[in-house]
């Protein structure tokens, strides 16, 4: 898509957001990062800002997500997805965003991430979403349930991003941390 695509498919939000200063950012950032989890505002902006990037991502605009990771956030690729999808265990920084954004879209058309449920446990925030998309060569439409656990800085930006290709493995990976799977209603 060509960033001029790109830019007039930006939201007024979006546009607004690009042309903040970086310090302002991430002052926001760290706001909601103090606020508990569980509130109705923190809540609302987190499913917020995921759903825009998601959105944003799926038109392969990545400036407006990547305003939310730290410049040297770390990406994991845990468990099944890296062996079954030959991808990296491990991609690093901003620019590593940009790789593991291709690595999963290299072989698929109409790609998007749909956020299903969103689990705020303070510190990490655990995502279940669908990766829907289409085969590039054979058109065959993919939709599969993933997960995808955000874990954050001080400053409220994303440190780290582990994905994992089922929903199942991003819970097992939370095992250790029963008590706030309970609290929010998944633990068996």
């Amino acid at each position: 898509m060509s960033q001029e695509n790109v830019d007039a498919d930006r939201s007024i939000e979006e546009r607004v957001l690009l042309r903040l200063p970086t310090p302002l950012v991430r002052l926001m950032m760290r706001g909601l990062a103090r606020l508990p989890p569980g509130s109705h505002l923190r809540g609302r902006m987190l499913k917020r800002g995921i759903t825009r990037g998601m959105e944003a991502g799926a038109r392969e605009d990545y400036a407006v997500p990547l305003r939310f990771y730290e410049p040297d956030v770390e990406f994991r690729n845990p468990g099944q997805a890296a062996r079954g999808l030959g991808l990296p265990e491990r991609y690093e920084g901003q620019q590593g965003f940009l790789d593991v954004w291709r690595d999963w879209t290299e072989d698929l058309d109409d790609f998007y991430v749909r956020p299903e449920q969103i689990i705020d446990l303070g510190d990490r925030v655990v995502l279940r979403s669908a990766i829907v998309g289409r085969g590039r060569g054979s058109g065959v439409p993919i939709s599969r349930i993933t997960g995808i656990i955000y874990y954050f800085s001080p400053r409220g930006l994303v440190e780290r991003q582990d994905l994992y290709w089922t929903w199942e493995e991003a819970l097992d990976a939370l095992s250790d941390h029963d008590e706030a799977l309970r609290a929010a209603g998944l633990e068996e």
